[in-house]
């Protein structure tokens, strides 16, 4: 999902009866579910990522860019993983790998 659409209540409802269905998507900076510590970035080093979880929801904060900040939220129960070859999120890569791909949306099942 592109950051209109994703937010957190939105993937916990999706998560229930009887839709079952997970999510990956962008968040605007500017929601509340994102903490204060995680939009921090003029203090953060470029490639540095914070993620943080309840339950199977996974908020990450990713700066690619000195000017940048991503924030993505997945339903996926994501372990927080990183290349070590590209320095980027295991989240994000498969999120670049997947939008507007119709064919890859059965990746998060697996």
């Amino acid at each position: 999902m592109d950051n209109w659409f994703t937010s957190v209540p939105l993937a916990k409802q999706l998560l229930m009866q009887p839709y079952k269905l997970t999510l990956v998507g962008t968040l605007r900076a500017n929601k509340k579910e994102i903490p204060e510590e995680m939009k921090n970035s003029r203090s953060r080093a470029v490639n540095t990522s914070m993620f943080c979880y309840d339950g199977p929801i996974t908020l990450l904060s990713y700066k690619p860019k000195p000017s940048k900040m991503v924030y993505l939220l997945s339903s996926c129960d994501e372990n927080g993983s990183i290349n070590h070859e590209t320095k980027k999120p295991h989240m994000i890569e498969f999120y670049n790998s997947t939008k507007a791909a119709w064919t890859h949306l059965t990746k998060c099942a697996q």
